[in-house]
């Protein structure tokens, strides 16, 4: 998707030729028009604004849904931050040093301040990006959340593709464009679909990449992206905490097979993600054997740049550890508890402790426990 193959990871020269070549494909945004188009207060300071004209003719709701794409990426791509040595270190670590994970980080550090409705009169679209109040302490903490920028660098990859693929093919004439309804249809359907998902796309509570009441919004936005696996994971994480595990299962399964074979390191890291997922619900559903083994896979060795990190790792950890008792498995469940305390995370190895496992050996895990 995108201007060059997903797996390119473009220096930073280059990765600015290839903003300002989206930017010019996209259609120049109109000063002219930003004062009709913004109203309120003054902005913050470094806040980013971007305005894009709706095309002619005017197609409902398609030509909103397109300039508001458009104006938010380009403001996104203006509003990419300029990395220090250790950022891009961390950035590359993790598999996200291409032009979509920039474009994720940009999206993690800015919020949206203004957006002209869809029931404006204007003739063009306005976003207004505010960044984070604290933008070291933002950054790093968006580092963190590989997962996350993960999901959001695809969404805004498959966005980005549909921008371009409708600007290239708008009807010149009504009559034309009702000859090719269909297609300009499915084209506004996905576009709505994405939106929705990337402003749903939010760390939540849990660990989670996105909040429950997020629900119906993604429920509809996977009818009009359906190949989009990164939006049929974040409606599996809104069902699981919906308590809807079967939902859950079902949804992270269509996200694992359109993942299935995924050679970039970001689309890799979705599918052992989406293997978490599915396994707490196997869980839930009172099926250990196939959780233990979706999350077996979650933790599988994998390359650097895709295994998983920190609280993710822990979260995984903790989670076959407990599974792992259902079976009757001690010495794997101490294994995983003493695993996540070595991250920092002891109280699934408390917990075993308290009921009479994990106590034996020099490091408090033998494994010998008898199971009840």
């Amino acid at each position: 998707m995108g201007l060059t193959p997903a797996s390119a990871a473009p220096a930073p020269w280059r990765f600015w030729a290839l903003c300002g070549a989206l930017f010019c494909l996209l259609g120049a945004a109109c000063p002219a028009l930003a004062g009709a188009a913004l109203s309120g207060a003054s902005p913050p300071p470094g806040a980013v604004t971007e305005v894009m004209e709706r095309p002619f003719p005017l197609l409902v709701p398609l030509s909103y849904r397109w300039a508001r794409g458009a104006a938010w990426m380009s403001a996104l791509i203006t509003g990419a931050p300029a990395l220090e040595a250790g950022a891009r270190r961390g950035l590359a670590d993790a598999g996200l040093a291409d032009r979509g994970g920039l474009l994720a980080l940009s999206a993690r550090l800015h919020s949206i301040g203004h957006l002209t409705p869809d029931d404006s009169p204007e003739l063009a679209v306005a976003v207004r990006l505010a960044p984070a109040p604290d933008m070291p302490q933002a950054l790093a903490g968006a580092l963190r959340e590989a997962e996350l920028l993960a999901l959001l660098r695809a969404l805004l990859l498959d966005m980005e593709s549909t921008l371009l693929a409708v600007r290239r093919s708008w009807p010149a004439t009504l009559a034309e464009a009702r000859k090719h309804a269909p297609e300009l249809d499915a084209a506004s359907q996905r576009l709505e679909a994405l939106w929705r998902g990337a402003m749903a796309a939010r760390e939540a509570p849990g660990g989670w990449m996105c909040a429950p009441e997020a629900l119906p919004a993604l429920e509809r936005a996977v009818r009009g992206a359906p190949d989009n696996a990164a939006l049929w994971l974040l409606l599996a994480e809104a069902r699981l905490q919906g308590d809807l595990p079967q939902g859950a299962v079902t949804a992270a399964g269509e996200a694992l097979g359109l993942l299935a074979g995924a050679a970039h390191p970001a689309d890799a890291r979705l599918e052992a993600r989406a293997r978490y997922v599915r396994g707490l619900g196997h869980w839930r559903l009172g099926q250990p054997a196939l959780a233990e083994a979706d999350l077996d896979a979650a933790l599988r060795d994998a390359p650097p740049e895709s295994a998983p990190q920190g609280a993710e790792l822990t979260r995984r950890l903790r989670a076959r550890g407990a599974v792992r008792l259902l079976r009757r498995n001690a010495a794997g469940m101490c294994e995983d508890f003493a695993a996540a305390c070595a991250l920092g995370d002891c109280e699934g190895l408390a917990a075993a402790r308290a009921r009479g496992h994990c106590r034996g050996g020099a490091d408090g895990v033998d494994g010998t426990g008898t199971m009840p």
